[in-house]
């Protein structure tokens, strides 16, 4: 199985705001400079940079504290994707799933209720765990919000897995909000009219524009690919995926996303097929699920029809997949 990977425009932010130089990084981290160079670096190279400046910065808590240093003019595209938003909930939704789009599959997600939003990190299964990446993205949000929309903006609470740093003061003078280590899940919490405050620089065509340029800036991989993941997610989650689902994931709108994948021959219902067999696939290895229920999971009424699509994915029915996989 390949590597989660990250884009390289998150690591130019990152080493732009170290004061150290890309070859000092990649010599600390062990790392050839043409791996940093890249679109894509792995999620492992990635907290191995980490690693390397918070070691030659001597800074515990480096990843808080680049965060909370930054501003909108240090983000590169996210900044103009905070700024010209409407309000801080759609300053902060926006820049999500920006960041989405440019982190390993499945990190970051957003829960949005009207009284309430919900940022959570889940960090991908690695020897190499460091803790500076959540904590200097969840201070980065709260950092362009404040400047975004003038207001003091302050997070309900904070939840971090990582363990207590020397002085949890810091960060709880940070946020203004309680902050909890050694939590199950790393968890950004906003509520109230704190997420209704506006953005200055509110713009919503000049917004659209830059939202679908960010998804072709900070894409780690091939289009096609992260569409099928997408799909694949949202399958999972028991959510039909249609071309407009598909492209807000990707920051896309739904007419860009179908241009996009026309231009490589690539049409979405290829893509749903692509995602829908995974998923399949997946679950036929399970000996207790039924045909009946894996039909239904990947967005078919009828047994029958998904043994035709099956077959027409594989060339053999779900069955005979099934007693050839062991």
């Amino acid at each position: 199985m390949s590597q989660p990977s990250a884009s390289s425009a998150i690591l130019r932010i990152l080493i732009r705001s170290t004061g150290f130089s890309v070859e000092e990084i990649a010599r600390a981290a062990g790392l050839s400079m043409d791996s940093l160079a890249g679109g894509a670096v792995s999620y492992g190279d990635g907290m191995r940079v980490w690693q390397a400046i918070a070691e030659l910065a001597e800074d515990p808590i480096l990843g808080h504290h680049i965060g909370a240093g930054l501003r909108l003019h240090h983000v590169g595209v996210f900044g103009p994707l905070v700024a010209h938003s409407e309000h801080v909930r759609a300053g902060l939704l926006a820049t999500c799933r920006a960041f989405a789009v440019a982190l390993p599959e499945g990190c970051l997600t957003v829960d949005d209720t009207p009284d309430e939003l919900v940022i959570r990190y889940a960090r991908p299964p690695h020897p190499v765990r460091v803790r500076h990446g959540v904590e200097s993205l969840f201070a980065t949000l709260v950092s362009l919000a404040r400047e975004g929309s003038g207001r003091d903006v302050s997070p309900e609470r904070v939840e971090l897995s990582s363990p207590p740093p020397p002085d949890p003061r810091v960060f709880e003078a940070f946020y203004r909000a309680p902050v909890r280590f050694g939590t199950a899940v790393d968890r950004l919490v906003f509520r109230g009219e704190q997420l209704d405050f506006p953005m200055i620089g509110d713009e919503p065509a000049l917004l659209r524009v830059i939202e679908e340029r960010a998804a072709e800036v900070l894409s780690p991989g091939d289009l096609r690919e992260r569409a099928v993941q997408v799909c694949r997610r949202l399958f999972e989650a028991q959510r039909e995926p249609t071309l407009a689902l598909a492209a807000k994931d990707l920051g896309l709108s739904a007419r860009t996303l179908q241009r996009k994948l026309a231009a490589t021959s690539v049409s979405f219902r290829q893509i749903r097929d692509a995602a829908a067999r995974s998923v399949a696939e997946q679950l036929l290895r399970d000996p207790e699920r039924t045909v009946e229920e894996i039909a239904e999971r990947v967005g078919y009424t009828s047994r029958s029809a998904f043994e035709r699509a099956f077959t027409r994915w594989t060339g053999v029915t779900p069955a005979q997949w099934r007693r050839d996989q062991g």
